[in-house]
């Protein structure tokens, strides 16, 4: 086995040791299952109907980046569980459950990750000034939409075929 293999082993089982934590503070019936994925950016994510937790085989290097998803993802189960799909996803409830885990109840992770670069796949020109700007998402229909820099008017650019 390589040094990596060992490494995915221990964070594998400090995940087990995490949700065994976890579902014991938060008095819970049933463990979820927990997979590894290859997310990019994402670290974990809960899917609450399905009873599963999923984690980022990329950016989970560490024991306490491991526990920390591990536990973010289980309060989330545990809040659709006791409150339904109505609880807002990291509302109230929720950082409740994360406080009785013992943690602080944070949104958003700040492990390193790599964001692939989007080329804009929608393009718009100012009526007014010419001015052409690069979009990753279409703008939405019946709406106006105007060039901060002068006031103009923006409409789509057609993008001639190469």
């Amino acid at each position: 086995l390589s040094l990596f293999d060992d490494l995915r082993d221990d964070l594998a089982a400090v995940a087990l040791e995490a949700l065994s934590d976890g579902v014991a503070r938060l008095r819970m019936k049933e463990a979820p299952t927990v997979e590894w994925r290859n997310y990019s950016v994402t670290a974990g994510r809960a899917y609450m109907k399905d009873n599963l937790v999923c984690l980022s085989k990329r950016l989970l290097d560490s024991p306490s980046k491991v526990r920390e998803t591990v536990l973010h993802e289980l309060a989330h189960i545990y809040v659709y569980r006791k409150h339904g799909p109505r609880a807002r996803p990291h509302g109230r409830e929720w950082r409740q459950a994360m406080q009785r885990l013992g943690l602080t109840p944070n949104v958003y992770h700040n492990y390193a990750c790599e964001r692939k670069p989007q080329q804009p796949k929608f393009f718009l020109e100012c009526k007014s000034c010419g001015a052409s700007f690069g979009r990753i998402r279409p703008l939405k229909r019946n709406r106006i939409y105007l060039h901060v820099g002068c006031g103009g008017v923006l409409r789509k650019k057609e993008i001639e075929a190469k």
